[in-house]
């Protein structure tokens, strides 16, 4: 494994393999990576953070507007965590997070686990500013032209795949509360379309005891006997019946009923609010984060389903990378 944290710089990558550093020094048998409602960042964290857990390869292929394709790779062959990983990812899974997360399921190094479909933010946009384009001398006979924000680059995963417009599509996908809304590049105006490019070489992950198959199975029957993901369904159903319902009422009493529904959709029985992929804010969940971190992973059915997934498909096989 690689050495410890390299400096005390807060960005991503530092503060991430300082995490994985401590993890892998207590010998943990799996990751749970969540990405769920993480929009992306930096290019070269998702390229960087892919990396600790490869022995080096590509990660990433771009395409500028010209055609001219580029090859980002990982150029550390130091692996940081050698154990099987789970990453969580939902329809506000963007950018970098698809990066981080197709280079991983492309290496068959972790099991993505998530509804129908990340965001599919597969591009890169520059802003142009016009008034640089006037001379000099003239710029005062001239307004402020402004500005144009312009698409020069599309992303490709190393299997030829675009991350734009489809994004990813999980290895095991689940209910979700965000499974009747329609958002993501796919249903924005003028987004650019899927295609795909040459596939690049690299070397498939040797042994991950996550396997896709074994996962759905698995999944299949803990989704059906859990009451969780069981209400999780019925407000997603409940939710898509109100999006269609385009009727407004027009009568007090018929205003209050559905306002009582629509709380109801809100929390559950026992005041607990199963995760919706949406960030919390003070008026629906803010009580739900202040609890401690523990508290609210006991509660959260995903990374239940992912501790019980790992638990099932790695207990039983020797954990060979604890010793390295």
């Amino acid at each position: 494994a690689a050495s410890g944290p390299r400096n005390k710089a807060r960005n991503c990558t530092d503060d991430f393999r300082a995490e994985l550093w401590k993890i892998h020094k207590k010998k943990a048998r799996g990751l749970i990576l969540d990405l769920r409602d993480n929009g992306g960042g930096s290019l070269s964290d998702a390229i960087a953070i892919s990396g600790m857990f490869l022995p080096g390869g590509p990660i990433v292929q771009v395409k500028n507007s010209l055609g001219d394709m580029k090859i980002l790779a990982d150029t550390d062959k130091d692996v940081l965590f050698k154990g099987p990983v789970i990453v969580l990812v939902n329809k506000f899974s963007a950018s970098a997070s698809e990066i981080l997360a197709a280079a991983l399921q492309d290496y068959n190094r972790a099991l993505i686990i998530g509804g129908d479909h990340t965001h599919g933010k597969g591009t890169v946009q520059t802003i142009v500013d016009m008034n640089r384009n006037l001379p000099l001398l003239h710029r005062k006979k001239y307004a402020d032209l402004g500005a144009l924000k312009i698409t020069i680059q599309k992303f490709y995963r190393i299997n030829g795949e675009s991350t734009q417009y489809k994004g990813i599509e999980p290895d095991v996908v689940v209910p979700t509360l965000l499974d009747y809304l329609k958002t993501g590049e796919k249903y924005l105006d003028y987004s650019l379309p899927w295609d795909k490019v040459e596939p690049v070489e690299y070397n498939p992950w040797p042994d991950n005891p996550l396997q896709a198959g074994e996962a759905r199975r698995l999944s299949r029957q803990w989704i059906a006997s859990s009451p969780e993901f069981r209400e999780i369904q019925e407000k997603t159903t409940l939710a898509q019946e109100r999006a269609e319902q385009t009727r407004v009422p027009v009568s007090l009493e018929e205003v209050r009923r559905e306002r009582r529904e629509l709380a109801k959709l809100s929390e559950n029985g026992s005041g607990k609010t199963p995760h919706t992929g949406v960030p919390p804010d003070d008026e629906t969940d803010g009580a739900n984060s202040k609890k401690p971190l523990s508290e609210q992973l006991k509660e959260d059915p995903y990374v239940q389903l992912s501790v019980f997934l790992m638990d099932e498909l790695t207990l039983q096989r020797p954990a060979a990378y604890l010793s390295n």
